[in-house]
């Protein structure tokens, strides 16, 4: 299915809503969900949270903002306490600014990738409340 920007600033406003629902303000309280699953909006949407593996023999705390029947993957977060990074990677029809582009998926979306030199949740979430906003 084809995501708009507005699809994607609605799907960054869901998560930051599951974030603050959660109180999840550090990367300590995303790691204490590793392996689970949260339903955002019925057996419609989740936010899957895994521990996978990544650069250089790494593994990273994967978010995951997940809509199984149309998107899939719309937004994901990838932070990476070995290599001191956070990987926010996005999809959508249009560009998003700020971000690089590295593929597209089966129906023309832009899978795109930013990342920020910390692990720090807060400029996560600052980065998240962008898209958001945009």
């Amino acid at each position: 299915m084809i995501i708009t920007l507005n699809a994607l600033k609605e799907n960054a406003r869901e998560l930051i809503t599951v974030f603050e629902d959660r109180a999840i303000s550090s990367l300590a309280d995303l790691e204490r969900l590793a392996g689970t699953r949260i339903r955002c909006l019925g057996d419609v949407k989740f936010v899957d949270v895994d521990l996978s593996p990544s650069q250089r023999g790494t593994r990273a705390l994967t978010v995951s903002y997940t809509i199984p029947k149309l998107e899939g993957v719309p937004i994901q977060l990838r932070f990476n306490k070995q290599l001191d990074y956070t990987a926010i990677i996005v999809k959508a029809r249009e560009l998003v600014r700020g971000y690089d582009v590295f593929a597209r998926d089966p129906y023309g979306n832009i899978v795109q990738y930013r990342k920020l030199e910390t692990v720090d949740f807060a400029e996560t979430r600052k980065e998240l409340e962008r898209v958001r906003d945009l």
